[in-house]
């Protein structure tokens, strides 16, 4: 069970991370920047990362709930009863609450950058 959890928490820094790298808008080739087109996303583009983000802090809400539950229903087993796992389940769990507020967070700037009216 250990080793699943540490495998567990490798997974979510992982995630976390690319999904911190993969914020950035992309660097625009040598002719789109000579001619000044393409140095910014477009409002398309914008609005496929708001998706994507938010179908992420959907996950992230998710296993956090997940979490949670593991944790009451583990309590509640005197036999099951590990104090420390119960420790690391409730931290993983605001981790992944934390990773989805700041995926929500990068919704919410990406569609600032989306004319208002367009469909996605």
């Amino acid at each position: 069970m250990n080793r699943y959890l540490m495998f567990l928490s490798g997974v979510l820094a992982v995630v976390i991370s690319a999904g911190c790298a993969g914020g950035s808008p992309p660097k625009a080739s040598a002719s789109a920047t000579a001619t000044g087109v393409g140095s910014t996303p477009s409002p398309h583009e914008f609005a496929t990362r708001a998706l994507r983000w938010r179908q992420e802090a959907r996950e992230f809400r998710k296993l956090s709930d997940r979490y949670d539950i593991e944790v009451r229903m583990l309590s509640q087993s005197p036999a099951l009863l590990d104090q420390k796992l119960l420790e690391r389940k409730r931290v993983l769990a605001q981790q992944l609450r934390i990773a989805a507020d700041q995926a929500e967070q990068r919704a919410r700037e990406a569609e600032r950058q989306v004319p208002h009216g367009m469909i996605q």
